[in-house]
């Protein structure tokens, strides 16, 4: 698995799980870490490390991820079925936008999350003031190793989707792929209105069709 996809796979289930959000309106903040990595990929951790941030306005959620090469931004209206993905790496600002198919959702086209189980603790800790809940998460992927993460939710944030596998928002989690643990915490929450335009794509990105896109994101390691 590249390391792009790890880091692809992180925003794009934050971005599901908060585009289920109707009732929360306001920005979330947290940080991903590298906790260990495998012996070939020592001294590469800041590639791995990255901060969050999640706006959430009614069924519109973004997420932004910047790390050391730029930012990667996923905005999906749930209404509308709008999804928007954009990034600014290296100089280069590029965006996607497509309205999802019935039978699709955000992570389609980069994650295949069929074969996901989810198995649910009693275990509750508090995270930046909210009452969370603990869960086990693993999808297998055919010719692939299972990939776990223990996550930590709340559902003090957000109605969520009945049909969405963590019934809340996704506060804290550890993952384990490839010999890799990352994890990410949340370090704050801020209730607040949130600006439309913080959902729309900002003067100097280049509009690209899908297959344009995916040719032009950047890849980092095997």
């Amino acid at each position: 698995m590249k390391i792009n996809k790890v880091i692809l796979f992180i925003a794009l289930v934050l971005t599901s799980l908060a585009g289920q959000s109707q009732s929360f309106s306001g920005v979330i903040k947290g940080s991903v870490k590298a906790l260990k990595v495998p012996a070939e990929m020592q001294g590469m951790e800041s590639m791995l490390t990255q901060e969050l941030s999640i706006t959430l306005k009614g069924a519109k959620a973004k997420t932004e991820l910047k790390n050391f090469m730029g930012s990667n931004t996923f905005i999906y209206d749930t209404l509308s079925r709008e999804y928007i993905v954009m990034n600014d790496m290296m100089g280069q600002k590029i965006a996607m936008k497509k309205i999802l198919g019935p039978e699709e959702n955000s992570q389609n086209g980069f994650m295949n999350f069929e074969g996901t189980n989810v198995s649910f603790t009693k275990e509750t800790k508090s995270i930046s003031g909210y009452l969370c809940k603990k869960a086990i998460v693993s999808q297998k992927e055919e010719g692939q190793e299972e990939l776990k993460m223990e996550v930590w939710y709340t559902d003090q944030i957000q109605e969520m989707d009945p049909s969405s596998p963590i019934p809340g928002m996704l506060m804290e989690y550890l993952i384990e792929v490839e010999g890799m643990q990352l994890q990410y915490t949340t370090v704050s929450v801020t209730k607040g209105n949130v600006s439309d335009t913080e959902f729309t794509i900002p003067e100097g990105y280049t509009l690209k069709t899908e297959a344009e896109f995916q040719q032009s994101y950047p890849t980092i390691g095997e």
